[in-house]
Parts: C-alpha cells; structure tokens; sequence
C-alpha cells in the first residue's frame, strides 16, 4: 500500500472517539479521507540488497476518518466499530460455544525455517498530542 508523502499530527484529542489534526483543506484533505495514526518502526531492508529500504513496520494505534475539514485543522473520528455482544441463555451459549469451535478458522503455521525468525516490537502506547498521522490512499474499485 502507497502513502501519501505528507505527515500530519494529532494537535488535540477532543474526547475517545475524535481528534484533531494540523492539516486541512489546503493540505489536500476532503471530508471522508482516511487516516491513520501510527509509530515508525524498523526499518526493513532488502536481504539481497541491504542498501534497498524496503519500508517499516510500523504500530497502527487507529484508524480515523475526516469529519469536519478547515483550511488547517480538520476533526477526525474513529473508525473501528465495537463489538456488540447480546446477554444469551447458557443453552445458547454452549450451542455457540459448539459451533465456534466446531467451525472456527485459525492461522495455520507456516513451514519457515526457525533460525530465521525475527520477531518485531509493536508499541501499545495510547494515541498523544504530537502522534504521527498519514494519509491513506483512495481505494481503486
């Protein structure tokens, strides 16, 4: 996936669900656009070519979408939905409990050489004044 050049920041957190950004409208923002506030990671390089930048990987802490767009500021909320969870009888909650686990899809292992697993460090730091925030692209349909 291609990013936009551009960084913007979160300049305040209105509430848990909104902040806002130092780029508008005459940074190219439209009402609609995705974001996403992150931390820059490790770098990754090609291992044929050290020298080849491959990109980095990064913790993403939300992804938010433009609700309101100002020359320079614009109001952004967040885009996850929570899950909502019904209260149940516990017959239905061991018929689901059966069939989750009857029909559940898990990852299955890679067959990967163990030797070369290198495991990354994702932070869990919540969002803060100052967090980096890009631009993600148009989806192409």
């Amino acid at each position: 996936m291609e990013f936009y050049n551009e960084n913007f920041r979160v300049v305040r957190i209105l509430d848990e669900f909104t902040v806002v950004l130092n780029g508008g409208y005459d940074q190219g923002i439209k009402q609609g656009d995705l974001f996403q506030i992150f931390v820059p990671g490790e770098t990754i390089t090609d291992p044929e070519d050290p020298e080849k930048k491959l990109g980095t990987l990064d913790t993403i802490k939300a992804t938010i979408v433009a609700t309101q767009v100002s020359p320079s500021i614009t109001i952004c909320k967040n885009t996850e939905k929570p899950n909502i969870s019904f209260p149940i009888g516990p017959e239905a909650q061991k018929m689901i409990s059966f069939l989750s686990s009857a029909f559940s899809i898990s990852e299955r292992p890679m067959r990967v050489d163990p030797t070369q697993i290198q495991t990354a460090s994702f932070s869990d730091e919540p969002i803060k004044i100052g967090d980096q925030v890009r631009k993600l692209p148009k989806e192409k349909n």
